[in-house]
């Protein structure tokens, strides 16, 4: 490998994603906030979304990816592994703090090849020094597009356990997907129910149970031959009506420049669904720190992408972040050795303060290996935030 000094352009964070393998997700977690007075705000106990993934030649056969992810702050560092194939998604991490404490995560979604319908079955737990967590469930899909499952969520002093049917088919050009939940609480059993509706463009999600409301819109422009293609999705989610947990969470993306990936409709799937879905095209797992974690901005798309995230506490806390990054030398259209190179800035307000920042980053593609290295500054605490990352694509 050539000029290794390129993953550490500036200082910096390389995390890789956009292997170009197209139409796939992952689902993975939102981490803190640190706002400028270096409060640490959690912007939720939630996984959500996709790396890419590629299978070109049926449904069974297709391409691996390895994924390793660094991020360091004044406050934590993390290592996160994931394993991407069209058989086993899985992975682990630890986050380390000054203090000495440390919280080690893992898991997997397994899909076994069957001659008929589909299984797949999944689990994760997380542990820290004053609990662990944990959550299985499984699915069985019949050829006749019924699926059948269930699971059980260990969140530490709670536990819940959940059983669920779905349908899916398609009707004119549109995809659908319903599906009828039962979620078991306290010893109580609460009724829960989700809807999908897609097609290539455009997607629409709603969905609740007993600890939780999503709704989800997603929008695809059409394929073009230009390097501006737009794309969009404003995800909400809404735990107040359940007992296990009481936020409110708000994510809206966009991007200028579509590669697939987050933004794909089966990355979406997956975010309408919930973690009682068992999207195997993008995995949510009901319990956090996960390994499908939360992609970055930089791994939307390119051109220029724009995020929003927003989060709602308990007694009046909340965070909201919004970020913004431009690929300069893909204005011009035409590709060259830079088109890599982003910079952009962010603006965090909690209700304590508020701080803005700015970032600068390269992300590089060679053969089967891919690199990402970038740096955030914080003017307030004048802190870095590294980012680092490399994946290498397995035919």
């Amino acid at each position: 490998m050539k000029r290794p000094l390129l993953l550490y352009f500036f200082g910096i964070l390389f995390s890789f994603k956009n292997v170009t393998a197209q139409n796939t997700s992952v689902l993975i977690p939102i981490h803190t906030l640190t706002s400028a007075k270096n409060k640490t705000k959690d912007i939720g106990e939630m996984t959500l979304l996709p790396v890419n993934n590629a299978v070109p030649k049926g449904r069974f056969k297709g391409v691996s990816i390895a994924d390793y992810w660094f991020r360091h702050t004044s406050i934590s560092q993390q290592h996160n592994f994931i394993w991407w194939s069209p058989f086993l998604k899985g992975g682990g991490g630890i986050i380390s703090r000054p203090d000495g404490t440390s919280t080690q995560y893992g898991g997997a979604f397994f899909r076994p090849k069957l001659k008929r319908g589909e299984v797949i079955m999944a689990g994760h737990y997380v542990n820290t020094e004053s609990n662990t967590r944990y959550e299985f469930k499984a699915e069985y899909r019949f050829q006749n597009h019924i699926g059948v499952g269930g699971g059980i969520v260990n969140f530490g002093e709670e536990k819940t356990s959940f059983l669920k049917v779905d349908y899916l088919n398609q009707i004119k050009g549109w995809n659908y997907i319903i599906g009828a939940m039962w979620y078991r609480v306290q010893n109580n059993w609460f009724p829960a129910s989700y809807g999908v509706l897609y097609n290539a463009t455009t997607l629409l999600g709603l969905g609740h149970d007993s600890e939780e409301l999503r709704a989800t819109i997603g929008y695809i422009s059409p394929e073009n031959r230009s390097r501006v293609r737009p794309a969009f999705e404003l995800f909400w989610l809404d735990r107040t009506p359940g007992v296990l947990a009481n936020n409110k969470f708000v994510l809206f993306m966009g991007t200028l420049g579509y590669r697939g990936g987050i933004l794909s409709q089966s990355a979406r799937i997956g975010r309408a669904m919930g973690a009682g879905g068992l999207e195997y095209s993008n995995p949510i797992i009901h319990i956090s720190p996960s390994w499908n974690r939360l992609l970055n901005i930089w791994e939307q798309g390119g051109v220029a992408d724009i995020r929003m995230v927003y989060f709602e506490g308990s007694e009046g806390s909340f965070s909201a972040k919004t970020e913004g990054i431009v690929w300069v030398f893909q204005l011009d259209r035409k590709a060259n050795l830079l088109d890599g190179v982003f910079l952009g800035g962010y603006h965090l307000a909690t209700h304590i303060d508020q701080s803005v920042g700015a970032m600068l980053g390269i992300k590089k593609r060679i053969k089967n290996f891919g690199f990402m290295s970038q740096a955030e500054y914080d003017f307030q605490t004048q802190k870095f935030i590294i980012n680092a990352g490399i994946s290498m694509l397995f035919k």
